[in-house]
């Protein structure tokens, strides 16, 4: 893309399922989560899930669906879900995987909220500084 502005599209691969129906209802954080939620991987992704097992930790992206206002002065500087781009990042602990679903805790996403990425969480690689 260079210094133009361009489009950007992005496929879900999966969508959340949690006890959260509103944003008003979701922790802050998911580290203040213990609640089990579900990651629903797409069929047709199903199969990227293989060796998801291997981790105790993953980082799950998804998109902050309900509702946007306009992003604050500092929302880079800021955990906040009123951002340019509306893109939620969590650390989950995985309970277990059953096909394409992933039974997680610590997710704060809204129910339905489209899954953007599946990460493994490394410690060496993501807290560098132990």
């Amino acid at each position: 893309m260079g210094d133009q502005e361009g489009e950007i599209i992005l496929r879900p691969v999966g969508f959340i399922r949690s006890f959260y129906a509103r944003p008003e209802f979701a922790p802050r954080q998911g580290a203040y989560s213990d609640d089990l939620s579900r990651v629903v991987i797409y069929p047709e992704f199903a199969h990227l899930l293989e060796g998801i097992e291997r981790h105790e930790r993953l980082i799950i992206l998804y998109l902050f669906h309900q509702g946007r206002a306009e992003p604050s002065p500092g929302a880079f500087a800021m955990r906040t879900p009123h951002r340019p781009n509306p893109i939620g990042l969590t650390v989950v602990k995985l309970q277990e995987r059953r096909e394409n679903v992933l039974w997680v805790r610590g997710l704060d996403a809204v129910d339905g909220s489209p899954v953007l990425d599946v990460k493994p969480f490394v410690r060496e690689i993501d807290c560098p500084e132990g």
